[in-house]
């Protein structure tokens, strides 16, 4: 029978809780996953060079090793081992789509009027147009969707005439709607739940024998005969009641019994109270 590690299970269980929390609270804040990437791949890095991922005999932990603890690149581990801190920002400006699309409004030549202001602009059309932006900073994304994110957000208005008019420069959050601050209280308490499985032990069950010696007019010799015999049937019985797998390590099954022996100090009546 194959066995099944449950801590690795539970804990891939807890990660995968966890980002889902983290990924409803990012995408209302406006992060994308490569930003979050970059965190990911920052922390990886000054996580394994810490000294307890040292080799025996080693004091600090090396790049290479780093690389082979992370399963980063050593070119990207030695790009991000001296960082203070990760560089979102740059990625932001690289993949972040709707802050692409703000920054070249305000930037781009021909998309300020002469006193630097950005125009508004038709949303369709040649350039100066918001169908231009959107195929200069993001091919792959429909104008339609573009737009309608970037209203939703507050951060461009489209008028009565068809026109857009920007309102931000920076890409704005949403407020976290109720259904989703209900959905991660719910998931906080999966993931609490998640969490005390992986620390602690599971609970083993406890198999009780108990033994009365009954009045103790018996030698110690025969209440060890007795206690003996009953043991032996007792875990003769628990030993064909518990699974065991022999054929991939040879182990048995393993199970925490608990015994008691129950004393009676009464002494046995006399043969005239006995008669009465």
């Amino acid at each position: 029978m194959k066995e099944t590690d449950h801590s690795t299970d539970t804990l891939d269980a807890l990660l995968q809780t966890l980002l889902q929390i983290l990924a409803r609270v990012l995408i209302q804040r406006g992060m994308t996953a490569y930003e979050v990437m970059e965190i990911c791949r920052w922390s990886f890095v000054k996580a394994a060079i810490d000294r307890s991922f040292a080799l025996p005999g080693k004091r600090h932990v090396s790049k290479t090793r780093a690389a082979i603890l992370t399963g980063l690149s050593r070119r990207e581990v030695d790009r991000l081992i001296y960082l203070r801190a990760p560089t979102q920002a740059r990625v932001r400006a690289v993949y972040h789509r709707g802050h692409r699309i703000l920054k070249a409004w305000h930037e781009l030549p021909g998309y300020q009027g002469k006193d630097g202001a950005p125009l508004v602009i038709p949303v369709r059309g040649p350039a100066p147009s918001f169908e231009s932006l959107v195929r200069e900073c993001c091919r792959d994304i429909t104008v339609r969707a573009m737009l309608d994110d970037l209203a939703m957000r507050g951060c461009v208005l489209l008028l009565d005439d068809g026109r857009v008019q920007v309102l931000q420069r920076e890409h704005r959050e949403l407020p976290l709607a109720a259904e989703h601050a209900q959905w991660t209280r719910q998931a906080l308490e999966s993931l609490r739940g998640l969490a005390r499985e992986l620390s602690e032990p599971p609970a083993q069950r406890v198999h009780e024998l108990l033994f009365d010696t009954g009045p103790l007019a018996a030698s110690v010799e025969q209440l060890a005969r007795r206690l003996e015999g009953t043991a032996r049937e007792f875990l003769d019985g628990l030993a064909q009641s518990l699974p065991s797998d022999r054929s991939q390590s040879g182990d048995t099954a393993r199970a925490a019994v608990s015994v008691r022996i129950a004393v009676k100090n009464e002494a046995p009546p006399s043969p005239g109270q006995a008669a009465r």
